[in-house]
This record gives structure tokens, sequence and C-alpha cells, in this order.
């Protein structure tokens, strides 16, 4: 226990001007309304500006201690003073993160500290991500912590394939890219079909894998690599690529389960079904999978063929949309919002 809290000590001490730098950005917006005129009040920029500035900061501190925490001593060899002490490898691992994690939360506190003790408004804050971000960004802040641990550990990987050259470092550039190809798709999707619940609760999921399995990848390589530079990357990409895999299985699962509801999943007490002709029925409404997100079905009653329609374009608080049956083999569908018009035509013959 005393090697772990002198190796947390340690850190901590290490880091006064961090922590400093935080409580100069502070003051700073604390009296950032005295700078400019404005049209919002002092509490609402103070908590604007507030609010970002130490998401910001703790984002850029959290790149700067992954990719120092262990990387620097390893590459110089200094991590063997650890490995001295009577101290586990999990403990050397625990102390430094542990570090890392306090110096991130009292870097952000710094922060906000000045304009909290003042008349800092959390509430506009938090509403102004929604104006940037879109909508439900606010609420995604509850999963910032864990993407900021996520981001602190996924730099280590970066910092040691640079520093040390290894051939790992393409296993790493493969699981980099397969999370960031199959995120990039499936978020794609998800924004299309304007399913923004879905989106946050994948990022907030993928941030939560990439904690778990950077953390597991980080506590191996240094339990099992050691001080041993060529070792400690393989334990490490290896660990990486396995999260690779979970994250990417598990947001391309969230996005398809989304936005493949069965006609089952229609919630019947506010759908609608609309007569098409004596062939044809549009069912559409808001799904049980996720509320916001309209499921659109043409049915055929007669041979029971269902066919599942794409998303609706434009601004979901203007469309308008007309459904006329043309003939048998064809659907026209016009889609209409206050800026432009767009005739679909659906074939359905075979």
């Amino acid at each position: 226990m005393r090697g772990f809290l002198l190796l947390f000590r340690r850190d901590l001490q290490q880091r006064w001007m961090l922590f400093a730098a935080s409580l100069a950005m502070g003051l700073f917006i604390l009296g950032l309304p005295l700078l400019r005129d404005r049209n919002i009040s002092d509490a609402e920029l103070r908590g604007a500006a507030g609010l970002v500035a130490a998401l910001t900061w703790c984002a850029v501190l959290a790149m700067l201690l992954g990719g120092s925490i262990f990387t620097r001593d390893l590459t110089e060899n200094r991590l063997a003073f650890d490995f001295r002490l009577p101290v586990r490898p999990g403990a050397i691992w625990a102390a430094r993160l542990l570090a890392a994690i306090v110096t991130l939360t009292l870097a952000g506190a710094l922060v906000l500290a000045p304009s909290s003790a003042a008349d800092m408004d959390w509430t506009g804050a938090a509403a102004g991500l929604d104006e940037i971000l879109g909508h439900g960004a606010h609420g995604a802040l509850a999963w910032f912590p864990l993407a900021i641990l996520a981001l602190l550990l996924l730099s280590h990987p970066i910092a040691l394939a640079a520093q040390t050259r290894s051939g790992w470092a393409a296993v790493d550039m493969f699981s980099l890219a397969l999370v960031v190809v199959t995120t990039w798709q499936s978020w794609q999707q998800l924004r299309e079909w304007q399913a923004q619940d879905a989106l946050w609760l994948s990022i907030g999921l993928l941030s939560g894998i990439a904690f778990l399995g950077a953390a597991t990848a980080t506590i191996l390589q240094v339990s099992k690599g050691r001080t041993e530079s060529d070792k400690a990357p393989r334990v490490l990409s290896l660990g990486l690529l396995t999260t690779a895999l979970v994250g990417a299985t598990a947001v391309l699962g969230i996005s398809q389960w989304t936005l493949r509801p069965t006609l089952q999943d229609l919630r019947g007490d506010v759908a609608h079904a609309q007569s098409l002709g004596p062939n044809w029925v549009l069912l559409e409404g808001p799904t049980r999978r996720a509320l916001d997100v309209r499921a659109r079905f043409l049915l055929s009653p007669a041979s029971g063929r269902l066919l599942r329609l794409g998303p609706l374009p434009g601004d979901p608080g203007t469309r308008k949309s007309v459904a006329t049956s043309i003939d048998d083999s064809t659907i026209a569908w016009l889609e209409s919002d206050r800026e432009s018009r767009s005739l679909q035509f659906f074939r359905l013959s075979p």
C-alpha cells in the first residue's frame, strides 16, 4: 500500500503546473463577460464557455497524459524503478492510472470553479450543447467521463507505436480502421433515419467498450510485458484488436437492430394505416425499438407481401407525405417540405 501511495503522490506532484494552468483558464472565463458586448446574460456566457472549455481541456489532457503515463517511462527504461518497489504490477498500473484520472478531474473542476462560485448558468450551458451538437447532446454529458477515460487509455498505444516503431503498429492501425469505418457507416445510417437516441446510445456503448478494452490491454501490458519494449507492444496490440472487434460488432448491431424493425414492432396506439387501393396498404408509425424512428411498410393483404420502406427525407416537423397507387406494380410517393418537393417511385413487381 505504501508503494502504491508513493507512486500516486509522485505523479500528482509532478503535474502542479497543469493545475495552475487550469485555474488560470477558469479565471479567464470568469472575466469573459467584461471583454465583449453580448446578447446573453453573464451567467449563460460563463456557463457555455466554462462547459466547452472544461470538456475541451480534459480531452486535450487525456491525450497528453495517455501518451506519457506508461510510454515515456517504458521507452526511456525508467519504468524499471517502479518494479523495484514492493508493489505488484497491477498496483503500478492502478496508481499511475488513478493519478491521471484525478489529474483530469481536478483540472476540469478548476476550470469550472471560479464561474461556479459566481453565477454560472448550468441549465443554459447544457441547452447550448443541443444547439451546437444536435438534439439529445446534453444527455450525452453523462457518457463524457467514460469517453475521456477511453481517450486517456487509447492515446497510450498511439504514443507507444510512434516511439517504439514496432511492427505491431500495423495491427493497431487495422483495429482503428475497423472501428472508424464501421462506426462511421452505422452513424450515417442512424443520422439518415434521425435516430438520435440510438446514435447517442451507440456512442456511449462504444466509449464503454473502448474504456474496458483499453484498460484490460494496458494492465496486461504492464503485468506481462513489464519493461520489455519488444513484448509490451504485442500484448497491447492483441488486446486492442479484441476490443475493436467487440466495439465494431456492438455499434453495427445497435444500428441494424434499430433500423430494421418488423411489422410487430410498430406501436399500435399511434401507428396509422392508409389504403392505396385494393392491393396495398401503407402502415406507418414509431416503433418500440426507437420512438424517434418512424418505420413505414407497404402491405399487400391479399398475398401477405410486406415491403419495408426507406427513411423519410427532410425535417420531420415540416414534412408531408402523400402516397398514391398508380397500378399493381408501382407506388408514387410525394415528399414535400417548406423548401422543396421530390417524387419517388417504388417498383413493386418482382
